[in-house]
């Protein structure tokens, strides 16, 4: 399998004007690399390509994986477009990715980030965040991610989504993914009432709980880009070294 490229465009939801110079990251929506698997900045039409390698494509099309996108303006999160919007190695179609421009987040988005740890001190990687906005009858989803190389998850949401609320009473958990794509409830945080509109809430959870086969396809992730088509059966000492010495 050839190295690919996914066009796009971001397109400003309220106006459909082109959003230029923001940058726009693909991830893969089973967790398969731990980092964005290709990043690039929206072009004065808005447009973008992000050229994915062919060992990316091949492990994504094997696991039938799709890419999410998002997109920041500086170090916030505009767009987090998992299940929204989404592009798949065997039907790779043009894809249009709408962004909020010109809002003040204190008046319409609002972001939840923080950090994910283990009980002995270590990070949390490839782990599902899921913020919830709690209410009378119940709570509502505001957006989930998943953890990044450090333990870290940002989570952007807008005001529309609290209803007449204007502060969401938050709650985020943490969850392994299991093979058929479960969820099982690592850790909950305490509900952040009237959450002001930048909120950070750090998680830990139990080592134990952590899945080693997870940190495996975590680690067989961090290798796929440098493997390219060779095996990792077919690497001898030399290799191994190479690799040790790329990866760092």
């Amino acid at each position: 399998m050839a190295d690919s490229s996914i066009h796009g465009a971001l397109v400003d939801e309220a106006s459909g004007a082109p959003a230029a110079g923001l940058r726009v990251e693909a991830w893969d929506t089973a967790n398969l690399f731990p980092e964005a698997v290709a990043m690039a900045k929206s072009e004065p039409g808005g447009g973008f390509a992000l050229a994915v390698p062919a060992a990316v494509l091949k492990r994504l099309a094997a696991r039938d994986a799709s890419i999410f996108f998002r997109v920041l303006r500086g170090e916030q999160v505009v767009t987090d477009t998992r299940g929204k919007v989404e592009w798949h190695p065997n039907d790779p179609i043009r894809v249009v990715v709408p962004v909020r421009l010109g809002d003040d987040i204190a008046t319409s988005g609002f972001v939840v980030q923080g950090r994910v740890v283990t009980d002995r001190g270590s990070v949390a990687t490839g782990l599902r965040v899921i913020a919830y906005d709690k209410h009378l009858k119940g709570e509502t989803e505001l957006g989930q991610t998943d953890t990044g190389p450090g333990g870290e998850y940002v989570i952007a949401y807008d005001r529309d989504q609290l209803g007449r609320k204007l502060f969401a009473d938050l709650e985020v958990r943490a969850f392994r993914v299991a093979g058929n794509r479960r969820l099982h409830l690592l850790a909950a945080s305490k509900v952040a009432y009237q959450a002001p509109a930048r909120h950070v809430i750090d998680l830990q959870v139990a080592y134990s709980d952590l899945s080693r086969g997870s940190e495996r396809n975590r680690l067989l992730g961090a290798l796929a880009p440098l493997l390219e088509d060779v095996p990792l059966a077919d690497v001898d000492a030399a290799g191994v070294t190479c690799l040790a010495n790329r990866a760092g």
